[in-house]
């Protein structure tokens, strides 16, 4: 039960503060009535063990730390038990600020005053709540609960004796112990307890200051002036205490807290601006917004307690990511830990909230790489390098799972210039911007001056040369800068001949990119003109008659413009009237002029009788009329396509467009495919893998009836969230990658998603078989030992299902060589492993382009057999009867054939060029 609400709570967003109040409440309230039923059953062990897993999860208030050490006290019998009932005390202290707590500590530490340096430690704890002071005693250890969860060891207290109300009887504790205990210094010890007390704005302090003047009266006329000032403070403060006495609603305490720190602000006392901090987040620790004023204002001052405070704010307020990247930020921890609870608690979070925390992870380990601790050393350790490389890791992961396709690229980006620039691991730096290049990151061309700019400090003049051409090949947005910037390399570093090659290649690609600039605006243009014309047909609603109906009320006008009919030749038997003077053609005339009279023609029509010798139905004394058929419709394109067009307007089921109808709207419409058909709601996946991208104007999904067909299109609102979704190519839906792609026409071949990666041959990659799909631990085990792995690559089918291969990259060729001649053919987890250079085979027009080549190792002699066989085809036939003739038979020089004439010798080697003249000759 308890669990479950703390979980509940735990997720809580923060945006009702009524809501929290209430959760508060309900925590409470379950917690007290586990531990009256736990009292009764004396299940006092699972009660401990409850309020500590509550403790490590939640800051526990005031109430609940009383009762919690109330119980313990009650079964506190030896020193050691006594020493663990202290070190819940220091716990307890360092969740709020807690006067009634500090006072029975205080009363529970005059125990001490019977033992060796008791009233040494009794006082040290009594300046503590009334002054700033550092723990020291409490030191960090994981085996005890107590001394675990004490993260406060190290840090400053809270100053109680600072409480206007609850402080005097701190003083009175400490002074009226000081008082009864002898000594010749007892006057000077008293005196100097009431001097510092009446000096401080605090409730009944008139009795303090009475028996200060009892005691030295000449010190009690010299703080006079304090006392003065200090009651004069406090009637300032009456105003603000007396409304927090009367106020419980948490958001007119929060405009109270307002005002009450603007005026401690204004006085200029960092002591009493902290305490009313302290006291503010302690009556509203679920308030976001007050904390984060609180931190900013401790970095301002530089305020010791700052890594406190920002401890205490994520713990209170564990659903707001700006609370726990201060925490990140002020830690001495490991900040990985920090991370993961950070992730922990921020469960289900968008990438937008997560963001701040994984640059500052990344950073964080960035600036620890670059800040060498031993200033002899002139290289980064590797575990250094390591770290920084799992926490960009980890933030890719994060990025990926949550398709955040364009920050994922950044990551990647950021850690490919540290590989370089910090690291000086060059060529890991290049392998990670050619992966990178391979994708929508390439279309940039500020991506390739910075990668450019980069090797032409850290590289070599050439390689800088090709990184600038294929730049300007590929890059499609961005491209002035990077135009600019490889004519500037070339006129620094390259020769003429280089200068005017790259102003050629800048100048087609600028008349291409201008070429297309006009395609696009004629498109646009013309999209524009047809809509124009459409929503005028539209706004007329001129719908036309039927066409047959118009086709008569003309002919009725004009007897000549009457449609020819088509003749219908009918047996005149199967009427049963042979005899009969009216024709069909007759009869089916009159059945029309009764149903549609002549225009002007009012009158009904009377009933016409049957003629004779017509069948009766069964069962009915009423003749069968035989079938009419209407007459032939003449339709021309025309009438047919104003059919159309009237069935278009007509319709209000139908959506107003299927697909993107001007340009404008084609730049802002994605075509999404690859899902799965039984999605009965595809709009809401597509939302989920879209957040982030942009405002969404509309989803059109294809569908037959209620069917999904498993793809649609999707139209944003500006050009930016198109960008934004393309990014969110191959995303993940019920498992099943969707395909993001341009939207184009239908049956263009622009929809076909292209192979994403080389084809070629590549040196430093291999490509794996194995029949169990392993996962990326997995196959790093077995191929770390060969050398350092860039990445590795993990094939699926469309519906998501693994294949069984994959591709590891390796740092150099050499590794990848390595690999494929330690682990081909090698058993991997109980399968044989197949480990190859990567080189794809050959598709499409490529493979028919490609030479074919002979391996001339599998002929004989090492000559290629052709594929002719220029051998007669008797001549073959003789070889083959006397390979079957018994060897045992003398072989005659020659034999006769079935017609009598002498055939060919036997050759026993083979046959010359005059042996096959005769042949023909004959």
């Amino acid at each position: 039960m308890v669990e479950q609400e703390i979980k509940h709570y735990h997720g809580n967003d923060g945006s009702d503060d009524s809501s929290d109040e209430e959760m508060t409440l309900q925590i409470m309230t379950s917690t007290s009535s586990l531990s009256k039923s736990a009292k009764k059953s004396g299940e006092l062990d699972e009660l401990r063990t409850a309020r500590e897993t509550f403790a490590k999860i939640f800051p526990l208030t005031e109430q609940l730390w009383i009762e919690w050490i109330a119980d313990e006290t009650s079964l506190t019998e030896s020193e050691e038990e006594h020493e663990k009932l202290v070190e819940l005390y220091e716990t307890a202290l360092g969740d709020y600020l807690c006067p009634d707590l500090w006072l029975n500590y205080c009363q529970y530490a005059l125990r001490w005053l019977g033992a060796e340096g008791g009233l040494g430690r009794f006082r040290g704890l009594c300046e503590r709540a009334i002054t700033q002071g550092k723990l020291s005693k409490l030191e960090s250890n994981e085996n005890n609960f107590y001394l675990s969860t004490n993260y406060y060891s190290q840090l400053v207290s809270f100053i109680v004796g600072l409480h206007p109300e609850k402080g005097a009887p701190i003083w009175e504790i400490y002074r009226e112990t000081e008082t009864a205990l002898d000594g010749d210094d007892k006057k000077e010890r008293v005196t100097k307890i009431l001097r510092r007390q009446v000096a401080l704005p605090l409730y009944d302090s008139e009795i303090a200051f009475k028996e200060l003047k009892q005691i030295d009266s000449e010190l009690w006329k010299k703080v006079k002036s304090d006392y003065d000032a200090a009651k004069m403070k406090l009637k300032e403060l009456d105003e603000f205490e007396a409304k927090l006495r009367l106020t419980k609603n948490p958001s007119e305490l929060a405009e109270i807290w307002k005002a009450y720190l603007k005026y401690e602000i204004k006085k200029e006392d960092p002591v009493r601006i902290e305490f009313a901090y302290d006291r503010a987040t302690t009556q509203l620790c679920l308030n976001p917004a007050l904390w984060m004023e609180f931190l900013i204002w401790a970095k301002k001052i530089k305020s010791p307690n700052l890594k406190k405070i920002s401890l205490r704010a994520a713990r209170n307020c564990s659903w707001d990511e700006n609370l726990w990247l201060e925490r990140l930020n002020f830690t001495d921890e490991d900040p990985m830990d920090i991370f993961d609870e950070a992730i922990e608690a921020l469960g289900g979070a968008g990438i937008e909230r997560l963001q701040g925390l994984l640059w500052q992870l990344v950073l964080i380990y960035r600036r620890r790489a670059s800040q060498n601790e031993n200033m002899e050393e002139t290289s980064i350790s590797d575990d250094a390098k390591n770290a920084f490389r799992a926490a960009v890791k980890k933030a890719i992961q994060i990025c990926t799972s949550l398709s955040a396709t364009e920050l994922v690229q950044e990551f990647e980006t950021f850690g490919a210039e540290v590989e370089i620039v910090f690291f000086e691991e060059i060529a890991r730096g290049r392998s990670k911007f050619e992966k990178l290049f391979k994708s929508t990151f390439g279309q940039d061309g500020k991506n390739w001056v910075r990668f450019a700019e980069l090797e032409q400090f850290h590289g070599d003049l050439q390689l800088v040369r090709k990184i600038y051409k294929k730049g300007i090949t590929f890059s499609k947005v961005n491209c002035d800068d990077l135009f600019a910037k490889a004519l500037y390399f070339e006129r620094m570093y390259g020769s003429q001949e280089e200068l005017e090659s790259a102003a050629s290649s800048i100048a087609r690609k600028q008349e291409e990119n201008f070429r297309k600039e006009q395609r696009e605006a004629a498109e646009k243009e013309k999209a524009e003109k047809r809509a124009e014309k459409q929503s005028k047909k539209v706004g007329k609603k001129n719908f036309k008659a039927m066409a047959f109906v118009k086709q008569l009320d003309e002919s009725a006008d004009d007897p000549a413009q009457e449609p020819e009919r088509k003749k219908v030749k009918r047996n005149p038997k199967s009427n049963g009237d042979s005899g009969s003077t009216d024709s069909p053609q007759k009869m089916e005339t009159d059945s029309l002029e009764s149903i549609n009279p002549p225009a002007g023609d009012f009158k009904a029509p009377m009933p016409m009788a049957p003629p004779m010798g017509l069948p009766t139905a069964f069962g009915s004394k009423k003749p069968v009329q035989p079938k009419k058929r209407p007459p032939p419709i003449q339709t021309d394109d025309k009438s047919r396509q104003d059919k159309n067009e009237q069935k278009e307007e007509v319709d209000p089921n139908q959506p107003k467009f299927k697909h993107a109808e001007t340009a404008e709207e084609k730049e802002r419409t994605i075509y999404v495919s690859n899902m799965d058909y039984k999605l009965k709601h595809p709009e809401k996946e597509l939302k989920k893998i879209f957040v982030g991208c942009g405002e969404i104007e509309e989803y059109r999904m294809v569908k037959n009836g209620v069917l999904f067909r498993g793809y649609g299109y999707v139209m944003f609102k500006e050009k930016k969230g198109h960008d934004n979704a393309l990014l969110r190519d191959r995303a993940r839906i019920n498992g099943r990658p969707c395909f993001v792609s341009k939207f184009s026409e239908p049956g263009d071949n622009k929809n076909k998603k292209d192979f994403k990666f080389n084809d070629g041959k590549e040196d430093h990659r291999v490509f794996v078989k194995h029949p169990k799909p392993l996962s990326n631990d997995e196959i790093r085990q077995v191929f770390e030992k060969c050398g350092t792995i860039i990445d590795t690559r993990l094939p699926e089918t469309r519906e998501g299902r693994r294949k069984p291969f994959f591709y590891v990259e390796f740092a150099s060729a050499l590794e990848a060589t390595k690999a494929n001649l330690m682990l081909h053919q090698k058993e991997v987890f109980g399968h044989v492993i197949e480990v190859l250079v990567s080189d794809p085979p050959k598709r499409g027009k490529q493979a028919s382009d490609e030479p074919k080549i002979i391996d001339i190792s599998k002929t004989a002699y090492a000559t290629p057999r052709s594929k002719f066989n220029l051998v007669p085809r008797n001549i073959k036939s003789s070889q083959a009867a006397t390979k079957k003739a018994a060897p045992s038979k003398p072989r005659e020089s020659e034999e006769k054939s079935d017609s009598g004439e002498k055939s060919a010798p036997k050759p026993k080697a083979g046959l010359s060029n005059a042996d096959f003249a005769k042949l023909f000759s004959s």
